[in-house]
Parts: C-alpha cells; structure tokens; sequence
C-alpha cells in the first residue's frame, strides 16, 4: 500500500499543503476555497494516477471526514484545533 502524508497547518481559519511522494504524484485541493475553515464542511478533491475510488484519508491531530465520491471528502477540523497541525495520510485502498 502507498501512503503520502499531507500536513495541513491550521492558524486564523487557513492551510498549508506540503506533499511527498517516491513514485506517483498526487494533488489535494480544496474545492470551494482557498483555506479550511474551522467548525465547518470542507470539500477537498484528491487525484492519483491510480483509480480514484481506491483513494482514502486518514487524518491524525483530530477532524473528521466523511467519503462523498470517488476522490472527494469532507473534511472538518474543530475550532479546538486552530493554530495546531492536523496531518491527512492519502492512501490507496
């Protein structure tokens, strides 16, 4: 399975995406702004050269999400959380 950790930082409702990866090359982008805001839904869009209902999150540092299709989430990060890191891991299932 091949993972790539994206570290998304939250301060004053904004993110930052930093990515690696070895062999494949994947792109995170929100869809309806520029910035997560905290306390509420926000829809991110993730492609991989691979097919994109084998694509799934997992963020560690709190927030949730939920799956709405192939290669988009939800992502919420709790108000708790501004100014700390939440890291979002994109896998292949």
């Amino acid at each position: 399975m091949k993972k790539l950790v994206i570290v998304v930082s939250l301060f004053m409702l904004s993110f930052s995406l930093t990515a690696q990866t070895t062999k494949s090359w994947v792109t995170v982008s929100a869809d309806r702004m520029n910035v997560f805001y905290a306390g509420l839904s926000n829809p991110i869009t993730v492609n991989a050269p691979i097919a994109p209902e084998e694509l799934s999150i997992e963020l560690k540092g709190g927030g949730s999400y939920t799956k709405t299709g192939p290669g988009t989430f939800n992502i919420t990060i709790p108000e708790t959380l501004i100014g700390k890191t939440v890291t979002v891991h994109v896998k292949t299932t």
